[in-house]
């Protein structure tokens, strides 16, 4: 019985002891927007927001308006603060929006198109306009 005590304290400190603790995850700021393209809202864009610095990228998709939330790789809202490479890849999935009938899009040869560019993300929380053009 003593020897499984101990084991349990022993493996009790070694998770303790190797797990981050909540003061180990960088703030966040919520970042949220819409991508427009000829100013038309465009929907299903794949946002990667990867900082310059220090932290994991944060990532969205364009809902049918266009907007956007990000989301930290760690599952939370938000976007580290700072400056960011900003992918966006058009996505050709069939639009959830009608159900799924019908035929999915059509999708033009050659690869989805990209778009990259720098971006600061700030912390006051202001909704960013992004232009796939």
């Amino acid at each position: 019985m003593r020897q499984f005590q101990y084991l349990m304290l022993l493996s009790l400190m070694t998770i303790t002891g190797c797990s981050k603790g909540s003061s180990d995850a960088p703030t966040l700021t919520t970042v949220s927007g819409v991508v427009v393209s000829k100013g038309q809202p465009l929907s299903g864009v794949i946002l990667e927001f990867r900082p310059e610095k220090e932290g994991a990228p944060s990532y969205g998709t364009t809902n049918e308006n266009g907007e956007f939330e990000l989301n930290y790789s760690d599952g939370r809202e938000g976007a580290v603060p700072g400056k960011h490479t900003v992918k966006m890849t058009e996505s050709f999935a069939p639009a959830e929006a009608d159900g799924g009938d019908g035929p999915p899009p059509k999708r033009p040869p050659g690869p989805p198109k990209e778009k990259t560019m720098k971006i600061d993300v700030k912390a006051d929380a202001s909704p960013i306009e992004l232009s796939f053009d």
